[in-house]
């Protein structure tokens, strides 16, 4: 079996990149996959405790080895520059092939499209990117990209469940405002949540349940699949679900559970190919659920993308 490096954003508590770590499992699960991790490591300075990220290679992790990338935030620079230095750091340390499936691409902040440039011509081309904006993102800097899709919508997340359980409550699944980007405003933001309160007032919060799922004791993979398969059964068991988590509303769509949606980021113009509308600060869109052909036709593009990517990872690295 050919070995193939494999780097996701998990192992942090974060619904969404664990859920994209297990896509990947399943992905590419005709290679012996190793996984790259990151660490977190905390220091308290003079003025407040800081967090240090460190990408972490063990001294037997081969370095010429394909190495791939998925899902998540691949450049966020509205605050500052940070989230380039870290993948430049991680691709650097890794001197073999290095490709990108379903990544997010952006926003920049200006002055950094230099250093965006060179980091992402670490990847071979073209870069494989889950939105049209993240193919724009590419192109303004010169680098050649190619629609795929997320890597969570390549999953049966049925299989994810444990139970199918009559509709419970309705739930909601809103993150802070402040650790958002660009989009909305506070007041927006704030106003749409309380918009969903008074109409749904007995919403439960599944917010944090994630987090305390996975304190579940084991190994870290158990700790993992306990807690996805738990708290996917919290959404696909809700009457209805408002959320400005992207996960959480894709794997609601996925499992035709109606939902209410605030976006964030370009990275939710995915949701509108999928033929839900987006939430805005002129109109409020309830119990949505996804377009089954359109969801149908962007899977189809993920899937040909993704066997085109596997087939380019065997003929350019183990001939």
């Amino acid at each position: 079996m050919k070995k193939l490096g494999v780097f996701t954003w998990s192992g942090f508590g974060n619904f969404g990149d664990d859920l994209i770590r297990y896509a990947a499992i399943k992905l590419f699960d005709e290679f012996q996959l190793l996984e790259l991790e990151e660490r977190k490591f905390y220091f308290r300075n003079e003025y407040k405790l800081r967090v240090h990220t460190n990408f972490l290679i063990s001294r037997n992790f081969p370095t010429d080895i394909p190495l791939i990338f998925l899902g998540g935030g691949m450049i966020a620079t509205d605050i500052n520059a940070s989230t380039i230095t870290r993948w430049a750091r991680h691709l650097t340390k890794h001197k073999g092939f290095k490709y990108a499936f379903g990544i997010g691409v952006g926003p920049f902040r200006d002055g950094t499209e230099k250093l965006a440039h060179a980091l992402l011509n670490e990847f071979e081309s073209p870069i494989l990117v889950r939105t049209e904006e993240d193919l724009k993102m590419l192109w303004n800097l010169g680098i050649e990209g190619e629609l795929a899709c997320d890597p969570v919508l390549l999953l049966n997340i049925d299989e994810l469940r444990l139970s199918i359980n009559p509709k419970g409550k309705r739930s909601h699944d809103f993150y802070k405002w402040q650790n958002h980007w660009v989009n909305p405003k506070p007041f927006q933001y704030h106003e749409h949540i309380s918009q969903w309160l008074d109409r749904q007032p007995v919403s439960q919060e599944i917010r944090y349940k994630y987090q305390f799922l996975r304190k579940y004791l084991g190994s870290k993979d158990k700790k993992i699949q306990w807690a996805l398969t738990r708290y996917i059964d919290l959404i696909g068991n809700s009457q209805s679900i408002s959320t400005s988590k992207l996960h959480t509303s894709i794997t609601a769509g996925l499992l035709q559970v109606p939902q209410m949606y605030i976006p964030y980021n370009h990275k939710f113009d995915l949701l509108l190919e999928l033929g839900a509308k987006a939430t805005s600060h002129e109109s409020v869109n309830y119990d949505q659920k996804f377009d089954s052909e359109m969801l149908y036709q962007v899977k189809l593009r993920g899937q040909n993308t993704l066997e085109n990517l596997k087939e380019r990872i065997y003929s350019e690295n183990f001939k």
